[in-house]
Formats: structure tokens, sequence, C-alpha cells
């Protein structure tokens, strides 16, 4: 469920996936070359946007805040009335955007100390990331919690995406949470 599996899990794995970014954003930095993707990060050529590429961001957008598919009224009716619903949207519209700037700085430094093309498609950070891992001690170790990490953000989203149905059925249908769970 949402409160006794996703809540509890990503209690103590988005902080650790949280200060992994962190080290990982620090040592990409420390690469030679580094600091001309931080440049690029910080400081892009707009002449280069396109519409598609407005689209595109606008997607991402929705996406991580879950607004096109309406995710957040799910777990709306899990707050408790005392909790303000503008106040907790803030803070989610504010750590995404922390995360996705953090994203931005882990991939673009290791991109321009590499030379990989940051055009190469979202699965950029399957190609960078283990250049970083290179780089430290234990750094195969480091690469698979921080690629669990991903994996169970990645599902978690995912279990959200499923709430609403599984919602429904309980409440509209009588199912048993388990047994919309199985369907």
């Amino acid at each position: 469920g949402v409160q006794q599996g996703v809540e509890r899990t990503l209690r103590w794995m988005m902080p650790a996936r949280f200060v992994m970014m962190l080290l990982l954003v620090g040592t990409g930095r420390a690469m030679p070359g580094a600091m001309a993707g931080v440049r690029q990060f910080l400081m892009p050529d707009f002449s280069h946007l396109t519409g598609q590429g407005v689209l595109d961001a606008l997607g991402l957008a929705f996406f991580s805040l879950s607004i096109g598919l309406g995710v957040h009224t799910t777990y709306g009716a899990y707050l408790p009335s005392s909790e303000g619903v503008g106040r907790s949207s803030l803070w989610v519209v504010l750590l995404a955007s922390v995360i996705a700037v953090l994203d931005g700085m882990m991939i673009f430094t290791v991109l321009a100390a590499t030379g990989i093309d940051p055009s190469s498609g979202p699965g950029l950070t399957f190609m960078t990331m283990p250049a970083v891992f290179n780089h430290l001690p234990f750094g195969q170790g480091l690469a698979v919690i921080f690629f669990l990490l991903l994996l169970v953000a990645a599902l978690s989203s995912s279990i959200s995406m499923l709430e609403h149905l599984v919602r429904f059925t309980t409440e509209e249908w009588g199912w048993s949470r388990r047994n919309a769970c199985r369907v």
C-alpha cells in the first residue's frame, strides 16, 4: 500500500539517493573538464531551443510532478485533514526542482569530462554514471546501490500511477485492497 509500503520504503531510500546524488555531483565536478558541463547546464544557449524541446520539457515537468496523470489527487486523499495541500504541493515542486537540478549537474559535468554527446537521449544516466563510479573507491558497489535506488524510485512512480485504480476498486466496488492490487 501507499502508507505501509511505498511511504515506509521511500522514507529512507529517497534521502539515501539524495546523499548519493550529492556525492556524484561532487565527484563529477572534480573530473577534468567538468566545469564546461556546469557552464553548459547553467548557461544554456537558447538559440538551439525548438518547439519540440519546449514540449519535451513540459512533458518532463508534468510527469515528474505527476500532474499529467492526476496522481496528486490520490495522494491528497491520504493526507490527514490537518495537513495543508498547498504546503505539501509547494514541497513537492521544490524538491522535484532541486532533484532535477542535481540530476542535471550530475549528468552534464560527466558529459563534458568524457566527451559523451548530450543529445544521446534519455539513457544518459546509464552512459555517464559508470564513468563517475570508476573514479570512486568501492565504485562498483556504489554503482549497484545507485542503480537499485534509481530502480526503486521508478517503481514507486509506477505504483503511484496504479494507486488510482486500486483506490477506485476498493471504494466503488468494495474489493479488498489485496484483490485490487492483484488484478
